[in-house]
C-alpha cells in the first residue's frame, strides 16, 4: 500500500501533475508536506482539508481497481438515471464479451425477476408475467431516493448463477483513510 501510495498520487502530487508542473508537496524520508507557507491559524484546517481530499482519491482509485477485477462469472453495472428513474449501465461489450442479451432470469433480495439487457443497459426489470417495471424500487430500495442520480457512485454486480443470474448492490471491501474516524466504504 505505501508504495501504491508512493508511486500515485504522491509521486503526481510532488511532480505538480495537474497542476502545470507548479509542485505544491514534498516528500522526503517518507514523510509528505507542503511547500506553502501557510498562516499557523490555518495549518490545521489545510491538514484537515488535505486528508480528506487524500482519503477521497485514495478511495476513488481503490474502488475502480476493485470494480475492475471483474470474472466471466460475474460484472459490475454502473447506477444512472433515465426519464427520472435509476437505470443500470452495462460495461463496454468489446470488453466483456460474457454479458447477456435480452431478458435473462435474475434473482434479487431472493425473489425471481425477467430483467432484459439492451445493447448498453438495463432499464426493465420485472416478475415473470407481470408488466410492471421493478428495477426503479428495487434500486432505490438499495441506494436511497437519490439512486444513480449526478453526484452518486453506485454499482450493481450480476454473477451468473446455473440458471440465470443474481443481482446485488455492490459493496466495496476495501476500507481506506488516511485520517482517524473516516471509513469509505
Amino acid at each position: 500500500l505505501v508504495r501504491l501510495l508512493e508511486t500515485d498520487p504522491i509521486d503526481a502530487w510532488v511532480k505538480g501533475r495537474g497542476t502545470g508542473r507548479q509542485s505544491y508537496f514534498n516528500y522526503q524520508n517518507k514523510k509528505f508536506s507542503t511547500r506553502l507557507t501557510i498562516a499557523p491559524e490555518l495549518r490545521e484546517p489545510l491538514r484537515e482539508l488535505v486528508r480528506e481530499l487524500a482519503d477521497w482519491r485514495l478511495a476513488e482509485f481503490l474502488s475502480r481497481i476493485v470494480r475492475n477485477v471483474e470474472t466471466t462469472t460475474q460484472f459490475s453495472c454502473k447506477v444512472s438515471h433515465s426519464r427520472n428513474r435509476p437505470i443500470l449501465f452495462l460495461p463496454d461489450r468489446t470488453t466483456h464479451p460474457d454479458i447477456p442479451s435480452g431478458w435473462q432470469p435474475v434473482e434479487a433480495n431472493g425473489q425471481r425477476y425477467e430483467a432484459n439487457f439492451v445493447k448498453v443497459a438495463v432499464n426493465v426489470m420485472r416478475e415473470p408475467g407481470n408488466e410492471k417495471n421493478s428495477l426503479p424500487a428495487i434500486l432505490n430500495l438499495w441506494f436511497g431516493p437519490d439512486a444513480g442520480r449526478p453526484g452518486t457512485n453506485s454499482h450493481v454486480v450480476f454473477e451468473r448463477m446455473e440458471e440465470g443470474y443474481r443481482m446485488r448492490p455492490a459493496r466495496e471491501r476495501l476500507v481506506v483513510s488516511t485520517s482517524p474516524g473516516i471509513r469509505h466504504n
